[in-house]
């Protein structure tokens, strides 16, 4: 949490900025509304999106409509999201801090994924003693998928325990 209110000052350089305002979805880098931002997110990720339908459905034995839909279908919000935040004018963002990088969010992130690496170095070292010794017989898939795993989650309890304590 940001404990510095510099809300009018940031509001005022704001708008001075952008001709547009700030609204909750941002406008966009090259101008225009909100709904010009929305559109072109949208034209982006919706070719995206079927591009990746159809690169799932080559993989598949035989074509058919259904698999194509439903790979288009998931994968529509997550392209939308990434080209509105390719396309978006930070400084129309209401409540977007102004250097997010040196927020206290940011240093406890820091915090917690440093000791998370440190922590990966040791469980990947020592795991892979006990399989060479044990002769355990693993795929490299679920290996990765494991120590992925492992990383997220103690990135996430790093993350709260710095936050809980310094927060």
């Amino acid at each position: 949490m940001n404990t510095v209110d510099d809300t009018p000052n940031r509001q005022r350089s704001n708008r001075q900025r952008s001709k547009w305002g700030r609204s909750k979805w941002g406008r966009s880098k090259w101008g225009g509304g909100t709904g010009a931002l929305v559109a072109a997110s949208m034209a982006i990720a919706m070719p995206l999106s079927l591009l990746f339908g159809s690169l799932f459905t080559l993989l598949q034995s035989e074509w058919s409509p259904l698999p194509f839909a439903i790979a288009t279908i998931i994968v529509l919000p997550s392209m939308f999201v990434s080209a509105w935040a390719v396309l978006v004018d930070r400084n129309t963002l209401t409540d977007a801090p102004r250097d997010p990088e040196s927020s206290v969010e940011s240093w406890w992130y820091e915090k917690a994924a440093s000791s998370a690496f440190n922590d990966l170095i040791a469980i990947i070292g020592l795991s892979a003693g006990a399989f060479a010794l044990a002769d355990i017989p693993i795929a490299t898939s679920h290996a990765s998928m494991i120590l992925a795993a492992i990383a997220f989650a103690d990135v996430v309890l790093r993350y709260l325990i710095v936050r809980r304590k310094e927060g």
